[in-house]
């Protein structure tokens, strides 16, 4: 009897920490994104929420929002340049200094936006590499060659 209850006890800590992960993805909507946990769209909280559950995605995420804010603040930094340089052509005053100034402000945005966008993509793959890792080897009821019943899987 001992025997059956450690056998079920084992079945149901296995198929219940396997229910717990779900492969996330995010995709670009028409207006903003899209949050997906395996097929099914989620919030961006809850996906967040999610992320935040393994250490090392949650990592990566937060660092990809640190550099979407130097993004942002270096975009700023470009319109001001912007700004200056029309304000010295409408005074007749030489426009090199705001040019070069707008063109490094503009390539430092960019560059941080697409370093944001690639720890974002590295974030969501490192949880569903771990997600992965965590799926190997588990005890799950469904199909099997004779029917319905306990399957091991690796």
């Amino acid at each position: 009897m001992k025997i059956k209850l450690l056998f079920l006890s084992l079945v149901f800590i296995s198929v219940s920490q396997h229910s717990n992960a779900q492969e996330l993805s995010a995709y670009p909507g028409f207006w903003k994104m899209q949050y997906f946990e395996d097929s099914h769209q989620i919030s961006k909280n809850e996906f967040i929420n999610l992320i935040y559950q393994d250490t090392e995605s949650a990592a990566l995420w937060d660092k990809s929002k640190k550099h979407m804010a130097y993004a942002w603040g270096a975009f700023g930094v470009q319109l001001g340049f912007l700004v200056w340089q029309i304000n010295r052509r409408n005074n007749g005053d030489s426009q090199v200094l705001p040019l070069v100034g707008g063109l490094s402000a503009g390539a430092v945005a960019i560059g941080f936006g697409l370093s944001s966008s690639s720890l974002k993509k590295k974030s969501i793959l490192r949880y569903n590499a771990n997600f992965d890792k965590e799926e190997t080897g588990y005890i799950n009821f469904g199909p099997t060659y004779n029917g319905m019943g306990f399957v091991v899987s690796f």
